[in-house]
């Protein structure tokens, strides 16, 4: 595999979210360019950055997944033995996977009916539901990533050092 697309690969979620966040910024910042010197407003350009910025939330989302810096609670397993901590941690990803699953499934069977009658977004002119589908991607994602993390702990032999 070329070391380009390994890299890309690898950095997906930040490669989309920084894309997404770039184009948002210019699409914003052409707005208030041509709102400033023509006094008019650029309507294609406000949808955009609207897109833009659900896309790069949703792919910043599963980019926490991937680095472990998602919010959640652990002070209370603190004075717990390793072993037990490290099951809860099991079954926490676990749940989560399965919320993950399930909200990409949900998000699927809701843009394949919307395929059929499908939203035109007023400017830009494409069917809707290309940028509801970063939902179910992203929740996909998310869980590939933490399976990611399983299986590198798992080939290094740290498995049971991923603790809460």
């Amino acid at each position: 595999m070329p070391r380009f697309l390994k890299y890309y690969l690898s950095n997906f979620e930040e490669c989309m979210s920084g894309f997404c966040l770039g184009t948002m910024i210019l699409s914003l910042l052409i707005q208030a360019v041509v709102r400033a010197v023509a006094g008019t407003a650029v309507a294609w350009a406000e949808e955009l950055s609207r897109f833009c910025f659900i896309w790069a939330v949703f792919f910043a989302m599963a980019l926490a997944s991937k680095k472990y810096e998602h919010v959640c609670i652990t002070v209370q397993f603190i004075k717990l033995p390793q072993r037990i901590r490290f099951c809860i941690r099991i079954l926490r990803d676990a749940v989560w996977i399965f919320f993950n699953v399930f909200i990409a499934y949900v998000s699927i069977t809701i843009i394949v009916e919307t395929m059929e009658f499908p939203e035109i977004s007023q400017t830009l002119g494409f069917p809707k539901f290309y940028v509801e589908a970063v939902i179910p991607v992203s929740f996909i994602l998310s869980s590939v990533r933490i399976l990611e993390d399983y299986w590198k702990h798992y080939r290094s032999g740290t498995l049971k050092d991923m603790t809460i």
